[in-house]
């Protein structure tokens, strides 16, 4: 029954939480306070690590439905502007699996499929498909998609969400704010072989 009790003594951690989430399971509390990664046994509360000093504080954290790893994204500014790194670590040991990739631009979301096995990485123009384990891009029209220039961020272009279905494709929700003043979100939808749908409604 519940009673409103703590199943167990708070974890404590160094600096505040950015982001504190379980795996799937359950079993592990995944969390990131500072640049420092945490992993801990729900059960006992003992560390599953040591805790990993990211490279940076991570605009993004993304755990992987298999449970079994997570993604992190921090933000880079060099000659060619700001960009995103991205890298993820398994959550046994904590070692870097993947990375660290960078992609251009700032993120707006990561997304992993269903199993676990692609990574979807987006921003307001452009997004990119990696392998969810590797980090390398999944051959199609999303290893790199980004949008057209009629679609270009000066007539109010903007993708603002991202989505897995059941059998791998995304879905991409489109806001085009027209010069002519009629609106449309465009739903576009690639299925697994990168093969683009594309349905729009007015606005």
């Amino acid at each position: 029954a519940l009673t409103g009790k703590p199943l167990r003594a708070p974890f404590e951690f160094p600096q505040p939480a950015g982001f504190a989430e379980l795996t799937r399971d359950g079993r592990t509390l995944v969390v990131v306070a500072g640049r420092m990664l945490h992993a801990r046994d729900v059960a006992d509360g003992r560390p599953r690590f040591a805790p990993v000093a990211l490279a940076n504080s991570p605009q993004h954290v993304e755990l992987n439905p298999d449970g079994n790893s997570v993604a992190v994204g921090w933000l880079d500014h060099d000659a060619q502007g700001m960009g995103e790194f991205l890298e993820t670590h398994g959550l046994r040991e904590g070692a870097r699996a993947a990375g660290p990739l960078r992609i251009p631009g700032i993120l707006d979301g990561l997304i992993f499929s269903p199993d676990g096995t692609r990574l979807l990485a987006w921003n307001f123009s452009s997004a990119t498909l990696r392998d969810g384990h590797t980090l390398a891009p999944i051959p199609g029209p999303l290893a790199r998609m980004q949008l057209s220039p009629r679609d270009s961020i000066e007539d109010g272009s903007r993708i603002m969400a991202a989505a897995f279905d059941a059998n791998d494709g995304v879905w991409l929700s489109v806001a085009e704010f027209m010069k002519n003043g009629k609106d449309v979100a465009g739903l576009r939808h690639h299925d697994r072989t990168g093969a683009l749908r594309v349905m729009s409604t007015p606005g």
